[in-house]
């Protein structure tokens, strides 16, 4: 997914702000942001634009084939550089196997709060990057636009859910469901600004083991626009 560029007016393709719009200032703190798994260590790499000291937390999404609520397992506060991380939790234990994902918070000197994610992927000790079930940043056409994890199903049979929020106003949302080149569900949303629409995917219209693809598309009558892509794998 491409990151819009900070300071450009959100659903514009990276045009500055005209007169009477604001900039999307909210994710100005970073010039970039990496996550690079090597075995059992991960190094996160941070480029800023502003000399403000920024936390990385890591949180568990999964532990073998049961998927769990956000669980914090690593934070690092008042970073001002990249740095190598050992894959242990807060107590030094070693992690288990199944899905974590990285953020990256910076306060900026406005007060607003820059923040990027990545997903990780743990097996049979290694870590390795997974595709994205969150959008990075908040500076294109939505505001808030992700998947309730990047794992969903496994024994305690959990939904997927799927949810956003507009910058900027559209006819409707077509959300668009796929394993493989294969449609299995299609939602339509409102076009709304800054309103929360949230849709739900049964585990069982997944098989086991198989990784859905979710695009989505605003309508902008006639207007160019892109399709967004996340994803999520049935445990």
């Amino acid at each position: 997914m491409d990151l819009p560029t900070p300071g450009a007016t959100p659903g514009t393709g990276g045009q500055p702000p005209a007169a009477d719009q604001p900039p999307c200032a909210s994710a100005a703190g970073f010039k970039s942001t990496a996550v690079t798994p090597k075995g059992k260590t991960v190094t996160f790499g941070v480029e800023r634009r502003e000399s403000q000291p920024f936390t990385v937390d890591v949180f568990q999404q999964s532990q073998g084939s049961t998927v769990v609520k956000e669980r914090l397992v690593a934070r690092f506060k008042n970073k001002s550089a990249g740095f190598k991380w050992n894959g242990t939790d807060r107590k030094k234990r070693k992690l288990k196997d199944g899905n974590y994902f990285v953020r990256f918070t910076m306060k900026q000197a406005n007060g607003m709060k820059d923040i990027r994610r990545a997903t990780l992927e743990r097996r049979g000790g290694k870590f390795r990057k997974a595709p994205d079930f969150y959008q990075r940043v908040d500076c294109g056409i939505f505001r808030a636009l992700k998947l309730s994890s990047s794992v969903f199903g496994g024994r305690n049979r959990v939904p997927l859910g799927i949810s956003y929020k507009l910058n900027v106003p559209s006819k409707s949302v077509k959300v668009t469901v796929k394993v493989g080149s294969k449609t299995i569900k299609t939602f339509k949303g409102k076009g709304t600004v800054n309103k929360s629409v949230r849709f739900s995917l049964k585990h069982t219209e997944v098989k086991k083991g198989k990784t859905v693809k979710v695009l989505v598309t605003p309508d902008r009558a006639g207007q160019a626009t892109a399709t967004y892509t996340l994803v999520a794998k049935r445990i």
